[in-house]
Order: structure tokens, then sequence, then C-alpha cells
């Protein structure tokens, strides 16, 4: 359940894997889908669905933005994209039974960010599977998604080390 990080030349590659109760085609438009993903991670500025093409998400629940380039498109299996604030995100879809599995692969040199990363892409996968489930929005500013975060944080400083994502 947890995510697995490696060190890569690039900096960390961190792993989410989840079995997911949906199919891929319903989980490709929730990560692809403007409306579908405001509804679990941010407001889509840009959305080019094309290699090249950009990428511009503005988080709901903070001032945040990852702006980058889709640099691999496969619908409704694949899409990676490079941002220089979020480091490469992969997400990879493959069915599996009546629903799939979804990975997450980011890789970024951030090493003094690296639990709350942890953290942060943890909470947005659940926030995912909550939204699949119930196609309800999440409240970012009502719904007590802090204290889902500071647990998930402080579980991964105890997997990855109180040095690695406690400053900046």
């Amino acid at each position: 359940m947890y995510a697995n990080v490696t060190n890569v030349d690039e900096g960390h590659e961190i792993r989410y894997e989840r079995q997911l109760k949906h199919p891929v085609e319903k989980v490709w438009r929730a990560l692809t889908d403007p409306e579908r993903l405001r509804a679990w991670l941010g407001r889509a500025e840009q959305l080019e669905l094309s290699v090249g093409g950009a990428y511009e998400i503005h988080w709901e629940n903070s001032d945040a933005v990852m702006d980058g380039t889709i640099t691999e498109l496969d619908p409704p299996r694949l899409l990676e994209t490079d941002s220089s604030s979020h480091g490469r995100l992969r997400w990879e879809l493959a069915p599996q039974g009546g629903g799939c599995e979804l990975s997450l692969t980011v890789t970024m040199d951030a090493p003094d960010f690296l639990t709350k990363a942890l953290a942060g892409w943890h909470l947005h996968i659940d926030v995912l599977e909550s939204f699949l489930a119930s196609g309800n929005r999440i409240d970012w500013e009502h719904d007590d998604w802090m204290a889902d975060w500071e647990r998930l944080h402080e579980r991964y400083v105890e997997l990855y080390g109180a040095e690695a994502g406690t400053t900046g």
C-alpha cells in the first residue's frame, strides 16, 4: 500500500501500485478529463493530450502548480508528464478482472522534499479512489484531508528517515 522508493541517477523513483475496482476507461477519464481531474487533484489550465502537449494543473488544496509536457501517451493505458516542479510522473493502467491496476511512478530530484511528496501523492491516489467509488468531488476547504496527509507523512518519515522531507 505504501510507495517504494529507489535511488536513481535522476534522484528518487517513487512507485505506487493500487488495485482499483474500476475499469481502465473510467480511471483514464479521471486522469485526463479536466472536470474529473478537478474533483480529485486540481484545475487543468492546459491539457493537450498529445506527445509534446502542454500539461498544467493548479492544485486545489495549495498554491502549487504542476506545469510540464506530455512525454508519452498511449490512451487509455499510459500517460507520462515531465515537469520542473514535480518531476516525471508516469501513470500506467492495466486491466485486471473487472477493475484495473494503477501504477504511478514519480521520478524527482528533491531529497529534502521526499517524504512530503510521498505523503502528497499517496493522499491524491486515496482521493482518486474515493472519487471513483462515489463520484463526489473532494472539498479541499472543509474535508479533513490535512490530518490524513500528516498521518501519511509521519509513516513515510518512519519508513525513510527524518532527514528526508522535514525541511523546505
